[in-house]
């Protein structure tokens, strides 16, 4: 699955993917610029539990949503709604 597109949407970014996209609500950080990012494939997703989901891209890429508790703005940190119906809530 690779990433099509990282835009901020309002209080929230919107991250496009080949398959699925990503809302998140909490803190977000890139290892590279935004536009760095597209093409890039999911490599490896790491969850450090109540700390950080990481989405380690080709290249050398991360993304990193922040899950501690003090960067919650509303009831979850991300959703994920995959082309399929799949939905995760994170």
């Amino acid at each position: 699955m690779k990433v099509e597109a990282v835009e901020p949407i309002f209080d929230y970014w919107h991250i496009t993917l080949s398959k699925a996209f990503i809302c998140v609500y909490n803190k977000l950080s890139f290892s590279h610029p935004k536009t760095e990012l597209y093409n890039a494939a999911i490599e490896e997703v790491v969850i450090q539990e109540e700390k950080l989901l990481e989405l380690n891209l080709s290249g050398g890429r991360i993304i990193k949503i922040s899950l501690l508790p003090e960067d919650y703005c509303g009831p979850e940190a991300f959703e994920v709604r995959f082309f399929n119906g799949l939905i995760v809530v994170g």
